[in-house]
């Protein structure tokens, strides 16, 4: 895992340990259906190109597309059925942002499904509480 996977720690159950869930680890497992990450594509065009097209046309109505980017990509979650989110989270969460374009930035790489993914889940096997 690169260093910016792990600068935002979250701490989970077994803090400090390779077991402890981070805020990405839980970002992953909400980001695995291929439906899901096109939708995102999309949010994140809308988040970091309308503004630019905002500037380039001094047309106002494009700064809505960074606004409506996070219910885009809350839709995308609802119609994939890839991990809860909420419209909070979707619209006021800063490490989105950035984690939506790293995504796609290891997707490209081949990391992301070799990786990332199996990582996240074997981490959450670990942490759930054993109910049996």
């Amino acid at each position: 895992m690169n260093m910016i996977d792990t600068q935002v720690i979250d701490r989970g159950l077994f803090p400090g340990s390779d077991f402890e869930t981070t805020r990405w680890d839980r970002f992953v497992l909400r980001h695995t259906k291929p439906l899901n990450l096109w939708i995102h594509v999309v949010s994140m065009v809308m988040y970091f190109v309308g503004p630019l097209i905002a500037l380039l046309t001094w047309n106002p109505w494009w700064l809505l597309a960074p606004v409506l980017s996070g219910s885009v990509g809350a839709f995308g979650h609802w119609l994939s059925g890839d991990g809860g989110v909420s419209l909070k989270e979707a619209t006021v969460e800063v490490t989105v942002p950035f984690y939506v374009p790293l995504v796609f930035w290891k997707i490209l790489k081949g990391s992301y499904f070799t990786e990332d993914i199996p990582k996240a889940r074997a981490k959450t096997r670990y942490t759930k509480p054993n109910c049996s």
